[in-house]
C-alpha cells in the first residue's frame, strides 16, 4: 500500500529538477504534494503543485523506480516540471500527462527485442506482455498519485474557483 505524504509548506525558495533542462528555481510555496512511495512497489510517482510568488504555478511530476528491489534502492527515472499561468492549466497538465512515456525499455520497463531474428515468437509475446504490464502499472500508479494530489488541492479549497467555472460552463449542456 502506498504511503500518503501530503504537505502544505511555508514560503521559501524552491528548486525543482527536470530532465534535459536546468532546474527551476523560484520563490514560492508548495500548495500540495503527494508521494506514492512504498518499498514494495517497482515504480511510483511524486507530484507537487507550487504557487510562484511572482505569479503562476509550477507542476512537478517525478517518476521513481526501484533499481534494486531487494535493497529498495530507489532512483529518479524522469522529472517533469512545467510553469502554468493558472491552477486550471496545472490541472489540465496533470490530466494530460502520459505516464507510459516515463518508461524506458530495458531500464524501467522490459525491453522487446523485435529486431533480433534469434528470438522466437513466443518469447516476443512474453516480452510484449511484460511491457504491457509495466505500462498498465505506470498508468495505475500515476492515476493514484494524481487523484491524491487533486484531493489534497480540493481539501485546501484551492480548486473551488476552477470547479465552479467548470460547473457553470457545463451546466447548459447537462441541464439544457
Amino acid at each position: 500500500m502506498a504511503s500518503v505524504t501530503a504537505t502544505v509548506l511555508g514560503e521559501t525558495t524552491q528548486c525543482v529538477r527536470r530532465n534535459g533542462h536546468s532546474p527551476l528555481l523560484f520563490d514560492g510555496r508548495c500548495l500540495a504534494r503527494f508521494s506514492g512511495i512504498a518499498t514494495s512497489l517497482v515504480r511510483w510517482y511524486a507530484l507537487a503543485v507550487y504557487q510562484v510568488d511572482a505569479g503562476g504555478y509550477i507542476l512537478e511530476i517525478v517518476y521513481w523506480q526501484n533499481a534494486l528491489p531487494a535493497k529498495h534502492d530507489a532512483q529518479r527515472a524522469m522529472c517533469h516540471a512545467e510553469f502554468c499561468a493558472d491552477i486550471a492549466c496545472a490541472i489540465a497538465r496533470i490530466e494530460n500527462h502520459d505516464p507510459v512515456r516515463d518508461l524506458c525499455p530495458g531500464l524501467s520497463a522490459p525491453n522487446v527485442a523485435v529486431d533480433d531474428d534469434r528470438i522466437s515468437a513466443a518469447t516476443l509475446q512474453v516480452q510484449a506482455s511484460s511491457l504491457r504490464l509495466a505500462c498498465i502499472d505506470a498508468i495505475y500508479q500515476y492515476r493514484l498519485a494524481a487523484g491524491q494530489l487533486l484531493t489534497e488541492l480540493c481539501s485546501h479549497h484551492l480548486l473551488s474557483d476552477v470547479m465552479a467555472n467548470l460547473c457553470q460552463a457545463e451546466a447548459p449542456t447537462i441541464f439544457g
